[in-house]
């Protein structure tokens, strides 16, 4: 990294402090290892076997209160994630946390929640019982089945732990009935995640997260299995997700007209931080393991040195030019530059991809959208050939004999403006790719420009002698688009 930019990531966080100060409301997240003690011993692990050390309660709750104390009064909603190592080992002090945390927060009006990530080995009926009081969040990690489960996940003995998480996942659904089985994927297993996706739905998960262990030796036919697979697992679960959204927005990534010149990364950093064991502050918690990238030491905590502190990092990234490498990607837009932290760890620049995530996530994105439109263009007989989702078009296309009120004539997810995800009343609901019109009116929602030529263009759209370039309904000659 540059000097330049070096300053340039400086300036930007001072600005982010400003923002904060901008906004009426906000929410924080703190990702915090409960401890660095596990059963398992997985091959993937990026925090690795540190030992049995548990969290200081006096000290993270010190991190997590001079931090919110830098956006109060503005904060809304608090919630405390616990990870590790595995937190259950740590559940006394999760409590105790808890407890001092929650009355301190809500005697300020801040909401306070809390979730972990679990492999479920020590969750029992005490602990299900209290998640279930304080209405908390818990997420599963499992790798089955469990041929590659125990492969993957092994008791720190060598013994097979699939069994042991698979009786516990009913105590897991009756907390969370909706929970996310977060599953790592090797490259060996690559081919394997149609069986994968049919195991965990199996056992009673709604939601899969598929992820590749990106710390381990991709080759290119181990990626290629990983695109083959996610294709075939996502067919597997189109009739349990709401897929429609996903599709629809990934088809919409692809064919946006604007091309993103910068990338702005994750919410670490932004909305989400992380407490390491130790008590000290990071922006993410894949750092929490690199104490030489903590924002301040806990024996330094204030509020005031926080705030110093991250106005003088020159990490995250709060935006940066997209790499010459991005350019030309299909997926720049769907990516947003990769996991910055991975880019730090792995070449000392939080704005580089990393080779080998950026394959993986070039290759799901290709497999996903070559997916969605397979899927979609079964389901449908008729369509504009656009985003294949006719059932839920709102864009007039004339192969799907639907109206569209806003008159634009496509079928380009058009219901919500990219910006905010909410109604443009001013535009064809949907700021992508219809010719810029330098007298059209804002967005409300979004207080940005819309790129079509929006109704209450008085250049285009009112009953222009030329005819209407961006296809609006109060234009005489309803032209249509031309720029599509």
């Amino acid at each position: 990294m540059t000097i330049t930019q070096q300053e340039q990531n400086k300036k930007n966080n001072v600005l982010f402090c400003n923002y904060y100060e901008s906004r009426e409301k906000f929410d924080l997240s703190l990702m915090i290892d409960a401890t660095n003690s596990c059963q398992l011993r997985c091959g993937y692990c990026y925090y690795g076997n540190k030992g049995s050390q548990k969290m200081r309660v006096s000290s993270v709750l010190a991190a997590a209160s001079n931090l919110s104390a830098i956006f109060e009064p503005k904060l809304k909603e608090v919630n405390f994630h616990y990870m590790g190592g595995e937190p259950l080992l740590a559940w006394e002090e999760i409590l105790e946390l808890n407890a001092t945390a929650r009355r301190s927060f809500e005697e300020k009006g801040t909401k306070f929640t809390w979730s972990l990530t679990s492999n479920l080995i020590a969750l029992d009926e005490r602990k299900t019982k209290h998640m279930l009081k304080e209405k908390a969040g818990i997420h599963c990690s499992i790798d089955g089945p469990a041929k590659i489960h125990d492969k993957n996940r092994p008791y720190a003995n060598g013994k097979p732990s699939f069994a042991d998480v698979v009786k516990n996942i009913p105590l897991a659904l009756q907390i969370t009935p909706d929970d996310t089985a977060r599953v790592t994927v090797l490259p060996e297993d690559a081919g394997s995640l149609p069986e994968i996706a049919e195991t965990i739905l199996g056992l009673g998960f709604k939601v899969i997260g598929l992820f590749p262990a990106y710390n381990m030796p991709w080759d290119q036919k181990a990626i290629e299995k990983w695109a083959e697979g996610i294709a075939e697992a996502h067919k597997e679960t189109k009739k349990v997700y709401q897929h429609r959204k996903k599709i629809s927005t990934i088809i919409k990534l692809e064919q946006r007209k604007k091309v993103i010149d910068r990338f702005t990364y994750c919410g670490a950093g932004k909305g989400l931080w992380a407490i390491g064991v130790d008590g000290k502050l990071y922006f993410c918690h894949h750092l929490t393991n690199t104490p030489e990238f903590a924002i301040i030491n806990a024996s330094q905590n204030t509020p005031a040195a926080i705030r110093t502190a991250i106005e003088e990092s020159i990490l995250p990234p709060r935006c940066e030019k997209i790499p010459e490498t991005c350019i030309d990607c299909p997926a720049r837009n769907h990516c947003n530059g990769g996991c910055w932290t991975s880019n730090l760890l792995a070449n000392g620049d939080s704005a580089n991809p990393e080779k080998n995530e950026c394959k993986l996530r070039v290759a799901t994105f290709l497999s996903l959208r070559n997916s969605a439109q397979l899927i979609l263009q079964s389901e449908h007989q008729r369509n504009c050939g656009r985003c294949y989702d006719c059932e839920n078009c709102y864009g007039g296309c004339e192969s799907c004999q639907r109206t569209c009120e806003s008159s634009c004539q496509s079928c380009l997810e058009c219901q919500t403006c990219d910006d905010c995800q909410k109604t443009c009343e001013h535009s064809c609901q949907h700021c992508d790719s219809c010719q810029f019109c330098d007298s059209c009116l804002v967005c409300d929602s979004c207080q940005s420009r819309c790129e079509r030529s929006c109704q209450g263009c008085e250049k285009y759209c009112q009953g222009c002698d030329t005819g209407c370039q961006g296809g609006c309904q109060s234009c005489d000659t309803q032209q249509g688009p031309n720029s599509w």
